[in-house]
């Protein structure tokens, strides 16, 4: 069996907390303690990001690098 790849994983616990939520709704405790320990072994890598990354480094001395830009995906 192939296990899911962190982002899979971080995708499928966010449809069980917050499937079962309508709007203003906060998950229960324990739901939140499950995404929490999904999140906790998250790292940049896994949606593709490293500190090589030409656009991750800042340009000069003293600098901070740019910030990165989101793009909302429709369902």
């Amino acid at each position: 069996m192939v296990s899911a790849s962190p982002l899979q994983k971080l995708y499928n616990i966010c449809n069980e907390v917050f499937d079962p939520c309508s709007a203003g709704i906060i998950p229960s405790p324990d739901n939140i303690q499950k995404l929490k320990a999904v999140l906790d072994d998250f790292k940049p890598a896994d949606v593709g990001l490293s500190p090589e990354m030409p656009h991750s480094r800042a340009s000069g001395a003293g600098e901070t690098p740019p910030d990165f830009l989101y793009l909302k995906v429709k369902k």
